[in-house]
């Protein structure tokens, strides 16, 4: 769970595993505030000049620039916010090379949220990569979201597991608004090559992980049959939490906002055991996440997570996380570009 109050995210998901140093990174985000996306390049550039002395302002300028290089940011074409920073900042320009706008047919939007990181040994030619799998758009917006981090060294075989993030980083070229770069296409093929080699460490009491792309033709999410369902998504449509009902022997809670509740049919509200919101105090926002250029900051509920428990020779609890809201965009016309991870284990190691 990410602490609304906390923007330590990207510069703890950006320090490199003792012994390694950062490579190159690729993220996915709905939409960006600069200010936000400007802590990755200045933080790596504050590890470089080693913090034992008062940094070089040309030194970090220039290390700001070879990182911005680096780093490749995918966006829902018209996302990328006015800065939040009242005061102009030189460093701006640096980031408009590294943002990519992607565009998304048949009326849907880029609504992914992931970073993956390659790291370097620095000893050998080892690889590592860690993929950060996120409700959290790149904004200064104070929800409560999730995040889900995965770690791995890059093996020699192909790893069954990662074909949907294979497909991700191979059909994110085909969306871009204009062409990408020569550097940045082949940034996103090397991405690709590499990361269906991962051979993830999956969090302690886990056994299984898999990735879905809802919407996708070859990678949907089929939600397997559960004896106990409880979804938790900011956003809600009857259609699609009836989808998901189908598939449920008994649904527990649904977690939502005050204001998507009240949208819902009493016939699929009455379904749920309980319907629950966040307390007043978090505060709210408005809409499926179409923001104007200029807004506050939201705050409430915005973490997407169905956990459900399945029966195979033993009780299984299933954690799936990502960007899908249970919405007809999302899971039942599947036209949004959305990526959702599951991670699986036994009831009695994980609850």
């Amino acid at each position: 769970m990410l602490n609304p109050n906390s923007r330590a995210l990207y510069t703890d998901m950006l320090t490199a595993p003792a012994g390694m140093v950062f490579d190159e990174a690729v993220a996915a985000t709905f939409s960006m505030d600069p200010m936000v996306l400007l802590e990755a390049p200045v933080h790596l550039a504050l590890q470089g000049a080693g913090g034992t002395e008062p940094p070089d302002p040309l030194a970090i300028l220039d290390s700001v620039r070879r990182f911005s290089r680096k780093i490749t940011v995918c966006v829902q074409n018209g996302q990328i916010l006015v800065p939040s920073s009242a005061k102009p900042n030189p460093l701006f320009g640096l980031l408009e090379e590294m943002c990519v706008e992607m565009v998304v047919p048949k009326g849907g939007v880029f609504h992914p949220k992931l970073w993956c990181i390659r790291f370097q040994d620095v000893h050998s030619d080892a690889t590592w990569m860690r993929l950060v799998i996120l409700s959290r758009n790149m904004t200064l917006d104070r929800s409560w979201d999730l995040s889900l981090q995965l770690d791995g060294p890059v093996g020699k075989r192909n790893q069954e597991v990662n074909r949907p993030l294979t497909r991700f980083f191979n059909r994110v070229p085909r969306m871009t608004k204009r062409p990408l770069a020569a550097e940045r296409a082949e940034q996103l093929r090397r991405f690709s090559r590499e990361i269906k080699k991962v051979q993830w460490e999956l969090p302690e009491g886990f056994n299984e992980l898999s990735f879905a792309l809802p919407g996708d033709t070859k990678y949907p999410w089929q939600l397997p049959r559960s004896k106990r369902l409880m979804v938790i998504s900011p956003f809600c449509s009857d259609a699609a939490l009836q989808q998901l009902a189908e598939n449920s022997d008994q649904l527990m809670a649904l977690v939502s906002r005050p204001e998507t509740l009240e949208s819902l049919d009493d016939a699929i509200l009455s379904r749920f055991g309980k319907c629950l919101h966040l307390h007043d105090a978090a505060g709210t926002e408005d809409g499926e996440e179409t923001l104007p250029t200029r807004r506050p900051l939201a705050t409430g509920l915005h973490a997407k997570a169905y956990i459900l428990e399945t029966r195979h020779y033993s009780d299984f609890t299933h954690i799936v996380l990502g960007s899908a809201n249970a919405t007809n965009a999302a899971l039942v016309r599947g036209v949004n570009v959305e990526i959702l991870a599951e991670l699986k284990g036994k009831k009695s190691r994980v609850g």
